[in-house]
């Protein structure tokens, strides 16, 4: 066999050549690896799991509901519901919009009237007001739907979408579709299918963005310690919630090394894009550039009005300073830190990917993304802008 097929070590010479460094780093990430994870695994001991949300939901955060679409329906009533839209809502409305599209034809929907009308009574649940809105049903067929059903009907005004706008801005095509919608009518979250059988989901997305707690370390424990099975714990877990890391080291990429810094998020009092990962991590080195192409986007823009934020999470400060040091990346326009919080660190480490939040200006988690940002580039940063307008 040529000498040049075995390991340089055998022949007592370093190999050259981009070919030679790549493998010279790869083999040290995954050396990095193996170590970082063997003492967070000793440490903190066996990883929790946590299931992704569906892909397609996830995509739809952040969309607008096209409002001119939406017809009121009060056939033989003199109070018609009140047209959608206009001027921004004030703050003595309600904070969350429930929207429910459904159709006179779609049986599974006929299941869901019972449980939204038990759950929003009067078509309230505390500050979360229930819209009703019929998709594609044609006027005689949906009056004989109504007056069949009229027992099992919620109390909330009733609109029209006779021509499905409402699913393709969304991008989705299934019915039962339940929608939490904000004061500006950006979508928060979607719940594809029947609602009935996600209520315990639904019901903490609500509380969540009506009285948003604190996501520490204490409380992630704790509702990771609730729930029974990796499912319910998906992106919507995060959804509305205020973010506090304690402990934090802001890296310095001119001497290799970190300092302390007291963090309060959003950083710089603006939307974050918050991208949290493990240095155990091996695909995020790669995926780490996509992140700084964003942030050189960010950078170059006049009003730049966002903050990229890189956060390592390891119990272990050496493993996040290797990680770092060893990246062929600049950091340009990136705030990069390091926390060593156990129950976030082991819950990311769980993932074997990044998590990616982003968080309005108000610091309350808008969107989350489970997953490398390569293929949910478009999305996020769809997501980020519509955080900068007040989404």
């Amino acid at each position: 066999m040529p000498a040049s097929f075995h390991h340089p070590a055998l022949l007592g010479r370093r190999a050259t050549g981009p070919r030679a460094l790549l493998r010279r780093r790869l083999s040290l990430l995954v050396l990095l690896a193996g170590l970082c994870l063997a003492r967070a695994v000793a440490a903190a001991g066996p990883p929790v799991p946590m299931g992704e949300g569906p892909l397609e939901e996830q995509r739809a955060v952040g969309a607008l509901l096209p409002l001119e679409s939406l017809k009121p329906y009060a056939p033989g009533s003199a109070t018609a519901p009140p047209k959608l839209g206009g001027a921004r809502l004030s703050a003595a409305g309600p904070r969350l919009y429930v929207v429910h599209l459904w159709a006179s034809w779609c049986g599974p929907c006929r299941e869901e009237f019972p449980y939204l009308r038990q759950l929003f009574r009067k078509g309230k649940y505390q500050e979360a007001q229930l819209i009703s809105v019929a998709v594609q049903s044609p006027d005689a067929e949906l009056g004989e739907f109504l007056a069949k059903e009229k027992d099992n009907l919620p109390e909330a005004p009733i609109y029209l979408d006779d021509s499905g706008a409402t699913l393709r801005a969304l991008k989705l095509n299934k019915l039962p579709l339940t929608l939490l919608v904000d004061r500006q009518w950006r979508v928060r979250q979607v719940f594809s299918g029947p609602i009935h059988r996600r209520r315990q989901e639904l019901l903490m997305s609500m509380d969540n963005f009506i009285t948003p707690p604190n996501l520490n370390a204490v409380a992630l424990a704790s509702d990771i310690k609730k729930c029974p099975s990796p499912p319910c714990l998906n992106p919507g877990f995060f959804m509305h919630r205020s973010l506090l890391i304690d402990d934090v080291q802001r890296w310095n990429s001119r001497n290799n090394n970190f300092a302390k810094l007291k963090l309060e998020l959003p950083l710089k009092s603006r939307p974050n894009l918050l991208y949290l990962f493990s240095p155990n991590c091996i695909r995020c080195a790669d995926d780490i550039q996509h992140l700084q192409r964003i942030a050189d986007g960010w950078g170059r823009s006049k009003a730049r009005q966002a903050s990229i934020v890189l956060v390592s999470l390891s119990s272990q400060t050496d493993c996040s300073r290797t990680f770092l040091s060893e990246q062929e990346v600049s950091y340009r326009n990136v705030d990069v830190l390091h926390t060593p919080s156990k129950n976030l660190a082991q819950y990311i480490e769980a993932l074997d990917g990044p998590l990616i939040l982003i968080m309005n200006r108000l610091g309350y988690v808008r969107n989350a993304y489970v997953g490398l940002l390569a293929p949910q580039r478009v999305a996020v940063t769809q997501a980020l802008i519509a955080a900068t307008q007040g989404g």
